[in-house]
């Protein structure tokens, strides 16, 4: 889930100044934008400690999207257990919203690289400079590892960060690696990003058929409702 990112860029102490005049019940919007902008300068703990100082204070479904925030920012930091946690404990308090279901997502990842926890920690951290917007340094990162053990995810994460730059020919490039060079790949979501991807293409029937197809072999995973959903997004 790509978070809103605020186009001016504060310095850190400037941040911490905008925490202490935050008060009791700030608008929630301050309050992620504020943690949205700790995470650019890699201030993790502080991002952190907002959240936590927060997280009940909203109600509904502000709730649940501070819980993720808060999980994100573990993922982001790479300390696994934390996020591995927050993420179970958020998604079985809110079963319902948007965020269990990319609550849901992050496990089944977590999951699917914990066979390196060393490139693991390093792919996290390119994911938390895509999400912050640092597309190129994330784009960097991820290409050093396509190599690796983990290179299917590296791949996968790359195919990403280039769709989010207009690059659909090397988004789908990036995909094909992972045919050709993992065909033993286990990511769940690889056919509904590819699905994405077709979609932004404008090759909608192909798009139908991954998402189709998916459907038939796995019809009651997470992935399964975001694939409904871009099923219907085509044929509305």
């Amino acid at each position: 889930m790509m978070i809103t990112i605020i186009l001016v860029m504060y310095s850190e102490p400037e941040l911490d100044s905008m925490v202490n005049q935050l008060g009791v019940y700030p608008l929630f919007e301050a309050v992620i934008n504020i943690n949205n902008e700790y995470l650019r300068h890699n201030a993790f703990n502080k991002a952190i400690t907002l959240l936590r100082s927060y997280e009940n204070t909203y109600p509904g479904e502000f709730q649940a999207r501070i819980e993720y925030a808060l999980a994100e920012n573990y993922f982001y930091e790479s300390t696994i257990m934390e996020a591995r946690n927050q993420y179970m404990s958020m998604a079985q308090r809110h079963t319902a919203s948007i965020e269990a279901n990319n609550a849901l997502e992050r496990l089944y990842q977590i999951e699917g690289m914990r066979t390196d926890t060393v490139i693991m920690k390093k792919i996290m951290y390119a994911i938390c400079l895509f999400e912050t917007g640092r597309y190129d340094a994330s784009k960097d990162s991820l290409l050093k590892l396509v190599n690796s053990k983990l290179g299917d995810h590296a791949y996968y994460f790359l195919a990403g960060v280039y769709r989010q730059l207009g690059d659909l020919p090397m988004a789908l490039g990036a995909l094909l690696a992972i045919d050709e060079q993992f065909p033993n790949c286990r990511i769940i979501g690889l056919p509904i990003l590819k699905a994405e991807i077709y979609i932004d293409t404008k090759d909608r029937e192909k798009a139908i058929m991954i998402l189709e197809n998916f459907l038939v072999q796995d019809p009651i995973s997470v992935f399964a409702v975001k694939a409904r959903q871009l099923l219907n997004k085509i044929r509305d």
